[in-house]
């Protein structure tokens, strides 16, 4: 029993020792996690004030680097106006330069155009000069031809003209002898009535049955008397138209005569002139043929100019497109290293602050964990030093 009290005293005692030790232990404990809280507390304010200048250093470098942004960007466009200018300049001084040269080149084309122009005008000249006084010579001898042969036509025609006018004065007699006749049978027969008229009248003042006797015989012999005129008219008129028809006929052979005439010396003419007039065909066909071989070199030679220029014009035109593709192409190399520098310096600083960011966050991990693993090394060791029950 004395052992077994021993035994609990000694127990107890231990057991009072080991409650000792565990409220020191837990009090030490306790103070640790309260010094972990503080220097956990510390390191968060640390932390959050290195987060706060790196968030100010962050925005200072986005500040700088849109700064920066901006200034190259006015620079690379006023690069960019000034090489659009140049090119400008340089443009309007080449076509300048293209149109000067080309201006010359047409005005001294045109100059031997017109020195062409004038040669083949003075050459024109001379030749229709010649062809004037050819003709002219030609004309004398056809005057001269047709001289004698109107005077033969003339001769004859006066000929014809003395016997057209002798049938006329026949004519014109016999008319004038009809006339004459007729007028005095007219007289007759009038005289004729006056007097059967007169011898009525008287005989009216005493019979009245006479009287119509008489007027019945007076109708009747003026009946007769103008049968008899008209049967005379009638005949003369069939004459005079049977005479006219034959001086017609005479007239009308005597004129185809003078035309057959006339076309026989016409046909002379040409024969003998066809020769003259084919020369001076063939000559207006040389003279033709001279301006349209004249016209087609002045029409060739404006052509190949204008062709001329319309190519020498499209090769400058390509090399300013060369040059311009050229300038563009340098000025996008130039943005494209601006944009490669700048999102290279972006990035350098982003990543040294991700770097600052990342070392400190580290760091404060690596004290968290070294600390944590001094407290879990102090409790395991703590426990250890306590018996087992």
């Amino acid at each position: 029993n004395e052992s077994i009290q021993f035994f609990q005293e000694k127990y107890l005692e231990a057991e009072n020792k080991l409650l000792r030790q565990a409220d020191a232990r837990k009090s030490e404990l306790l103070r640790q996690i309260d010094t972990f809280e503080e220097e956990f507390n510390r390191i968060s304010s640390n932390l959050r004030n290195d987060s706060d200048v790196l968030k100010k250093e962050i925005l200072l470098g986005f500040k700088e680097f849109h700064s920066t942004l901006e200034v190259a960007k006015e620079d690379a466009k006023e690069k960019t106006i000034q090489g659009i200018v140049s090119l400008k300049e340089e443009f309007d001084l080449e076509l300048s330069k293209l149109h000067s040269e080309r201006s010359a080149l047409i005005r001294q084309d045109l100059e031997v155009v017109r020195q062409s122009i004038e040669t083949l005008d003075k050459q024109i000249s001379t030749r229709i000069k010649d062809v004037d006084s050819y003709l002219g010579d030609l004309q004398a001898a056809l005057e001269s031809s047709a001289g004698d042969l109107v005077a033969q036509v003339e001769e004859k025609i006066d000929l014809l003209s003395g016997t057209v006018d002798e049938e006329v004065r026949k004519i014109d007699q016999r008319f004038e002898n009809l006339s004459r006749y007729w007028e005095e049978e007219l007289g007759n027969i009038r005289l004729n009535a006056q007097d059967q008229m007169g011898r009525l009248q008287e005989k009216l003042g005493d019979v009245h049955i006479e009287g119509k006797g008489l007027l019945e015989e007076f109708k009747n012999e003026y009946s007769i008397q103008k049968d008899k005129i008209e049967e005379f008219v009638s005949r003369y008129k069939s004459n005079f138209q049977k005479e006219g028809d034959l001086v017609s006929d005479r007239l009308g052979e005597s004129l185809r005569h003078i035309k057959e005439e006339g076309n026989e010396i016409l046909q002379t003419l040409r024969v003998e002139f066809s020769g003259t007039i084919d020369k001076m065909e063939q000559i207006v066909k040389k003279n033709e043929k001279v301006l349209e071989i004249h016209a087609e070199k002045i029409k060739n030679n404006v052509e190949s100019s204008l062709e001329n220029s319309s190519r020498d014009a499209e090769r400058v035109l390509d090399r300013l497109r060369d040059s311009a593709e050229v300038f563009f192409e340098k000025q996008e190399e130039k943005i494209s290293r601006l944009n490669e520098t700048i999102d290279s310096k972006i990035s350098k600083q982003l990543t040294s602050l991700m770097d600052k960011g990342q070392l400190q966050l580290g760091q404060l991990e690596d004290r968290i964990s070294k600390y944590i693993l001094d407290v879990k090394k102090n409790l395991e060791e703590s426990l250890k030093k306590f018996p087992q029950r």
